[in-house]
């Protein structure tokens, strides 16, 4: 790819185009099984992007200092890797549309740890965000003006508190319920809004903790602040 493509992958566009990928892709009985299955190809085409454009953050061990943060992130980074190459796997086993002519033979269980593991990776997503939360504040201070963050952070974690309770994900994450429901009676969008304001509540409570915790990560000086 060209340097202009790679410098497109960095923007914040392309992170927003990936951010909605993810959440339309957890709405599979509200979009159609087929609609999921491109729609999962195009994330995967985008998140391959976004690692190849950051490949330092899988594989530079020798460079810097550690401290938490780091520890952190590195850890998040591999098992969000682990965690997509996982859904892109079931997800191909699981097609009945796209890769139906592979023929391979899946079951419930494949079914449901697809869907459990996307619901993990929510919650990953989240806190690698959260770990770039100065970045993104920036970005939001910027297009909004600065006044405009300490309301915004309130509402989106009281709606991502509601949106957690109506979605079960609780009951998805820790009692093993891996199957959703949306009543037609709602608004579609509300589904997809929910989901995204759990992500961005959990996205500033990792931000929050993580600045609150930095001052004491002793390990890492200020020139190896990097990712």
């Amino acid at each position: 790819m060209s340097g202009n493509g790679m410098n497109w992958v960095k923007t914040g566009s392309f992170l927003l185009l990936l951010f909605v990928l993810f959440i339309l892709c957890l709405g599979a009985r509200v979009t159609g099984i087929i609609e999921h299955e491109i729609l999962g190809l195009l994330l995967s085409v985008g998140l391959l992007l976004h690692a190849i454009r950051h490949g330092s953050w899988f594989f530079n061990f020798g460079q810097g200092q550690w401290g938490l943060r780091r520890l952190l992130s590195t850890a998040v980074n591999w098992l969000l890797a682990a965690g997509f190459i996982f859904l892109l796997v079931t997800g191909i086993a699981l097609s009945p549309d796209l890769f139906s002519f592979l023929g391979i033979e899946s079951g419930m269980l494949t079914r449901q740890l697809h869907s459990g593991v996307a619901f993990w990776l929510l919650v990953l997503m989240s806190v690698h965000l959260g770990l770039h939360g100065k970045m993104l504040a920036k970005k939001m201070g910027n297009l909004l003006g600065r006044q405009w963050l300490l309301p915004l952070s309130i509402f989106t974690l009281l709606l991502g508190a509601i949106g957690f309770i109506d979605r079960m994900l609780f009951e998805k994450l820790f009692l093993g319920f891996s199957f959703d429901f949306w009543d037609p009676a709602r608004p579609i969008s509300l589904y997809f809004i929910f989901y995204a304001a759990v992500a961005l509540a959990l996205t500033v409570v990792v931000d929050v903790c993580i600045a609150s915790l930095e001052p004491k990560d002793a390990l890492v000086p200020k020139s190896a602040k990097h990712h």
